[in-house]
């Protein structure tokens, strides 16, 4: 992970008041980039030094 963001949800989550208490430890992130450092024998899509980014999308009552 190279850069990050914390934004209102991800303090919602730490409070609670967002998809209910969480266990601990707990590290709350709904975005972020970086750089693929690895990959596994069968990804086609991806290489290593490939930039990539993460977002949190919730589709239908699940995480995507």
């Amino acid at each position: 992970m190279t850069a990050l963001s914390l934004n209102f949800r991800d303090t919602l989550i730490v409070h609670g008041m967002y998809g209910g208490k969480q266990p601990l430890p707990l590290t709350p992130l709904s975005d972020g980039a970086g750089v693929v450092e690895a990959v596994g024998e069968n990804v086609r899509d991806l290489k290593v030094g490939d930039r990539v980014s993460g977002v949190f999308i919730r589709l239908a009552g699940r995480s995507a």
